[in-house]
């Protein structure tokens, strides 16, 4: 009986650390991919598929636009899955997105996928093609910057501190 208390014990304050830390308790979590990685590799599954040739134009605009907006939602923490494209761009606007990519672009793709999805327009091919480009240079021009590795963040800060020890003596 004692063991078994010791053990609940050691049991229970391995929980209660694990979950102090905000640690998984027994299981490790699952390497989650970045949103960039995984916005480039759904539109290029887009592109293999070849969608939008074989006259299944709102299922390509629905697949694009659904990039899009889990793109902006996971990567770019923009709430746009229960948004309307217009919703979407103005929270684009008023975030700092719209230095790193014009806008305008996005807006015509917008317009071209809610007309293909909503009105039974058929964007011509070169809309189509325009569109995909639109989507994939907004996903690359936003993608977050690299983080260096500790020993470049060092290597970086001996640099500066040399370079302004070097202005202070001139």
């Amino acid at each position: 009986l004692g063991l078994a208390i010791m053990l609940l014990a050691l049991l229970g304050a391995y929980i209660f650390l694990r979950w102090k830390r905000k640690q998984p308790i027994f299981f490790k979590p699952k390497k989650v991919e970045p949103p960039y990685i995984v916005a480039m590799r759904e539109l290029q599954r887009l592109k293999e598929d070849k969608v939008w040739p074989q006259d299944k134009i709102k299922q390509y605009y629905t697949r694009l636009t659904d990039i899009l907006r889990v793109y902006i939602e996971d990567g770019l923490t923009i709430q746009a899955m229960e948004k309307t494209s217009q919703e979407i761009l103005h929270d684009l606007e008023k975030s700092d997105l719209a230095q790193k990519y014009p806008l305008v672009k996005l807006r015509e793709m917008f317009n071209v996928a809610d007309l293909a999805k909503f009105a039974k327009y058929t964007p011509a091919p070169d809309e189509n093609e325009r569109s995909y480009i639109t989507v994939a240079e907004f996903v690359e021009a936003t993608k977050p910057e690299e983080l260096p590795e500790e020993g470049e963040k060092n290597e970086e800060v001996e640099e500066e501190t040399a370079s302004a020890e070097e202005q202070q003596n001139q």
